[in-house]
Protein backbone atom coordinates (compact mmCIF):
# COMPACT_ATOMS: atom_id res chain seq x y z
CA UNK A 1 0.00 0.00 0.00
CA UNK A 2 1.30 3.33 -1.12
CA UNK A 3 0.75 6.06 1.88
CA UNK A 4 1.33 9.75 1.70
CA UNK A 5 3.74 10.98 5.22
CA UNK A 6 1.62 12.58 7.35
CA UNK A 7 3.47 16.01 8.80
CA UNK A 8 3.12 16.57 12.43
CA UNK A 9 0.98 19.42 11.88
CA UNK A 10 -1.80 17.00 10.25
CA UNK A 11 -1.34 14.17 12.65
CA UNK A 12 -3.71 15.18 14.61
CA UNK A 13 -7.46 13.72 14.81
CA UNK A 14 -10.38 14.70 16.40
CA UNK A 15 -12.32 10.75 16.93
CA UNK A 16 -15.28 9.58 18.55
CA UNK A 17 -14.64 8.82 22.34
CA UNK A 18 -16.75 7.11 25.12
CA UNK A 19 -18.41 9.56 27.62
CA UNK A 20 -17.34 7.90 30.61
CA UNK A 21 -13.28 8.68 31.36
CA UNK A 22 -11.53 8.12 34.28
CA UNK A 23 -8.02 7.63 34.71
CA UNK A 24 -6.27 4.50 36.56
CA UNK A 25 -3.46 4.84 39.13
CA UNK A 26 -0.75 5.38 36.97
CA UNK A 27 -2.39 7.99 35.53
CA UNK A 28 -3.13 6.37 32.47
CA UNK A 29 -6.51 7.31 30.92
CA UNK A 30 -9.13 4.49 30.10
CA UNK A 31 -13.39 4.22 29.58
CA UNK A 32 -15.00 2.69 31.87
CA UNK A 33 -18.76 1.92 32.62
CA UNK A 34 -21.32 1.32 29.84
CA UNK A 35 -19.80 4.46 27.64
CA UNK A 36 -17.20 2.32 26.87
CA UNK A 37 -18.11 1.78 23.61
CA UNK A 38 -17.85 4.77 20.95
CA UNK A 39 -21.18 7.51 20.38
CA UNK A 40 -21.53 10.16 18.54
CA UNK A 41 -21.86 12.93 21.73
CA UNK A 42 -18.09 13.21 21.92
CA UNK A 43 -15.02 14.20 20.42
CA UNK A 44 -11.44 14.42 21.73
CA UNK A 45 -8.38 14.86 19.69
CA UNK A 46 -5.60 12.43 19.30
CA UNK A 47 -2.51 11.75 16.90
CA UNK A 48 -2.65 9.92 14.29
CA UNK A 49 -0.08 7.14 16.04
CA UNK A 50 -1.99 6.85 19.26
CA UNK A 51 -5.69 6.25 17.07
CA UNK A 52 -3.78 3.96 14.74
CA UNK A 53 -1.98 2.15 18.03
CA UNK A 54 -5.56 2.15 19.42
CA UNK A 55 -7.08 0.77 16.10
CA UNK A 56 -4.20 -2.30 16.06
CA UNK A 57 -5.17 -2.80 20.07
CA UNK A 58 -8.99 -3.10 19.10
CA UNK A 59 -8.74 -5.60 16.18
CA UNK A 60 -6.20 -8.04 17.85
CA UNK A 61 -8.74 -7.81 21.01
CA UNK A 62 -11.70 -8.73 18.79
CA UNK A 63 -9.84 -11.28 17.05
CA UNK A 64 -9.36 -13.05 20.37
CA UNK A 65 -13.07 -12.22 21.03
CA UNK A 66 -14.35 -14.01 18.09
CA UNK A 67 -11.82 -16.94 18.21
CA UNK A 68 -13.10 -17.38 22.03
CA UNK A 69 -16.66 -17.11 20.28
CA UNK A 70 -15.79 -19.58 18.01
CA UNK A 71 -14.20 -22.25 20.13
CA UNK A 72 -17.76 -21.74 21.86
CA UNK A 73 -19.91 -22.19 19.11
CA UNK A 74 -22.23 -25.26 18.69
CA UNK A 75 -23.27 -24.78 15.02
CA UNK A 76 -19.79 -26.11 12.57
CA UNK A 77 -21.16 -22.96 10.00
CA UNK A 78 -21.33 -20.18 12.91
CA UNK A 79 -18.05 -21.61 14.28
CA UNK A 80 -16.85 -20.98 10.43
CA UNK A 81 -18.31 -17.74 10.31
CA UNK A 82 -16.72 -16.20 13.14
CA UNK A 83 -13.40 -17.52 12.79
CA UNK A 84 -13.23 -16.10 9.37
CA UNK A 85 -13.92 -12.51 10.91
CA UNK A 86 -11.32 -13.22 13.46
CA UNK A 87 -8.72 -13.32 10.46
CA UNK A 88 -10.02 -10.45 8.84
CA UNK A 89 -9.64 -8.57 12.38
CA UNK A 90 -6.14 -10.14 12.15
CA UNK A 91 -5.63 -8.56 9.00
CA UNK A 92 -6.82 -5.34 9.62
CA UNK A 93 -4.13 -5.40 12.65
CA UNK A 94 -1.57 -6.45 10.21
CA UNK A 95 -2.42 -3.66 7.75
CA UNK A 96 -3.04 -0.80 10.26
CA UNK A 97 0.81 -1.82 11.53
CA UNK A 98 1.85 -1.31 7.52
CA UNK A 99 -0.20 1.94 7.66
CA UNK A 100 1.80 3.48 10.62
CA UNK A 101 4.96 2.74 9.12
CA UNK A 102 4.05 4.07 5.87
CA UNK A 103 2.23 7.34 7.25
CA UNK A 104 3.72 8.24 10.62
CA UNK A 105 7.23 9.93 11.20
CA UNK A 106 8.67 7.63 14.47
CA UNK A 107 7.64 5.11 16.11
CA UNK A 108 3.66 3.67 17.22
CA UNK A 109 3.09 4.15 21.06
CA UNK A 110 3.82 1.85 23.60
CA UNK A 111 0.41 0.51 23.62
CA UNK A 112 -3.06 1.81 23.39
CA UNK A 113 -4.19 4.52 25.52
CA UNK A 114 -7.50 3.42 26.70
CA UNK A 115 -9.41 6.45 25.07
CA UNK A 116 -11.04 5.05 22.59
CA UNK A 117 -12.89 1.70 23.24
CA UNK A 118 -13.30 0.40 19.96
CA UNK A 119 -13.55 -3.24 18.92
CA UNK A 120 -11.47 -4.20 22.66
CA UNK A 121 -14.46 -4.15 25.11
CA UNK A 122 -16.03 -7.25 24.09
CA UNK A 123 -12.67 -9.20 24.84
CA UNK A 124 -12.64 -7.53 27.98
CA UNK A 125 -16.26 -8.69 28.80
CA UNK A 126 -16.54 -11.19 30.76
CA UNK A 127 -17.78 -13.81 27.63
CA UNK A 128 -17.56 -16.86 29.64
CA UNK A 129 -20.72 -16.27 31.57
CA UNK A 130 -22.53 -14.92 28.38
CA UNK A 131 -24.83 -17.52 25.89
CA UNK A 132 -24.63 -16.90 22.54
CA UNK A 133 -26.94 -14.32 21.78
CA UNK A 134 -25.68 -11.74 24.54
CA UNK A 135 -21.83 -12.11 23.28
CA UNK A 136 -23.14 -11.34 19.22
CA UNK A 137 -25.54 -8.59 20.35
CA UNK A 138 -21.93 -7.80 22.39
CA UNK A 139 -20.39 -7.83 19.12
CA UNK A 140 -23.03 -5.73 16.78
CA UNK A 141 -22.53 -3.04 19.28
CA UNK A 142 -18.55 -3.40 19.59
CA UNK A 143 -18.31 -3.76 15.26
CA UNK A 144 -21.18 -0.45 15.42
CA UNK A 145 -18.60 1.20 17.76
CA UNK A 146 -15.77 0.38 15.34
CA UNK A 147 -17.50 1.65 12.05
CA UNK A 148 -17.70 5.55 13.99
CA UNK A 149 -14.54 5.24 14.57
CA UNK A 150 -12.71 4.36 11.73
CA UNK A 151 -15.09 6.78 9.57
CA UNK A 152 -14.02 9.54 12.33
CA UNK A 153 -10.55 8.53 11.23
CA UNK A 154 -11.12 9.00 7.27
CA UNK A 155 -12.68 12.27 7.71
CA UNK A 156 -9.51 13.15 9.65
CA UNK A 157 -7.17 11.95 6.79
CA UNK A 158 -6.25 12.09 3.62
CA UNK A 159 -4.79 10.30 0.59
CA UNK A 160 -4.03 6.29 1.11
CA UNK A 161 -4.69 6.69 5.22
CA UNK A 162 -8.41 8.44 4.53
CA UNK A 163 -9.22 5.25 1.77
CA UNK A 164 -7.91 2.85 4.03
CA UNK A 165 -9.99 3.81 7.14
CA UNK A 166 -12.98 3.91 4.83
CA UNK A 167 -12.56 0.66 3.55
CA UNK A 168 -12.05 -1.18 6.90
CA UNK A 169 -15.57 0.73 8.09
CA UNK A 170 -17.34 -0.54 6.00
CA UNK A 171 -16.07 -4.35 6.63
CA UNK A 172 -16.57 -3.52 9.89
CA UNK A 173 -20.34 -2.47 9.00
CA UNK A 174 -20.56 -6.12 6.93
CA UNK A 175 -19.55 -7.88 10.30
CA UNK A 176 -21.81 -6.14 12.21
CA UNK A 177 -24.44 -7.73 9.04
CA UNK A 178 -22.94 -11.01 9.40
CA UNK A 179 -23.78 -11.14 12.93
CA UNK A 180 -26.93 -9.88 12.46
CA UNK A 181 -27.53 -12.79 10.11
CA UNK A 182 -25.69 -15.70 12.33
CA UNK A 183 -28.41 -14.00 15.15
CA UNK A 184 -31.24 -15.18 12.51
CA UNK A 185 -29.71 -18.51 11.55
CA UNK A 186 -30.00 -19.54 15.38
CA UNK A 187 -33.14 -18.27 15.71
CA UNK A 188 -32.52 -15.49 18.00
CA UNK A 189 -32.48 -12.24 15.95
Amino acid sequence: MRATPVGEAHMACRVLAPTSISRDNDGGVFAAGAGSFLDERTTVAITLAQAIRNAIAAEEAAERFYLTMAGSAGNDGVRRTLVGIAAEEREHATRLEELAAAVIQGTLPERADGLVAIENSPAGAESDGMDLQQALELAIEAENSAVLYYDALAGSCTGDASAFFEMVGKQEEAHAETIRGILRQVGVG
